[in-house]
């Protein structure tokens, strides 16, 4: 997943009120799990979730014209192993530098060593 400049905005938003979070997929068996734990989510931590799925073989093009039009259209975006590198070489996906994680224990996520790119986070997998 990658997240985008619009999570920063909703994160200072979550102060003020009810935030809801807009997230996108392609099509998938993954993102299947994911609509059963969303309600469990919602209710512990009071976001919404709004989830937009789009088919595998349009999901690369939609993204690129997404981020390339400067303004993403989405807070966090699931993005594929494959993508990811050029995505992060392109500038098009925001390292989590402006995030407090030391709540997340990052040796508790398989293969997390393989996604540090350039010394930072980008990318957490799912």
């Amino acid at each position: 997943m990658r997240a985008g400049p619009g999570l920063l905005g909703a994160a200072a938003a979550w102060a003020q009120g009810p935030v809801t979070l807009k997230v996108s997929s392609e099509v998938g068996i993954h993102t299947e799990a994911w609509k059963t734990d969303l309600p469990a989510l919602e209710k512990a931590t009071g976001l919404k979730v709004d989830l937009t799925q789009f088919p595998f073989q349009k999901y690369r093009e939609m993204l690129m014209l997404d981020y390339t039009g400067g303004t993403p259209s989405y807070d966090v975006s699931y993005v594929s192993y494959g993508w990811y590198r050029s995505l992060v070489n392109g500038g098009y996906l925001e390292p989590f530098d402006s995030f407090d994680l030391k709540a997340l224990n990052l040796d508790d996520i398989p293969n997390m060593s393989l996604y540090p790119e350039k010394g930072k986070i980008y990318f957490v997998p799912t």
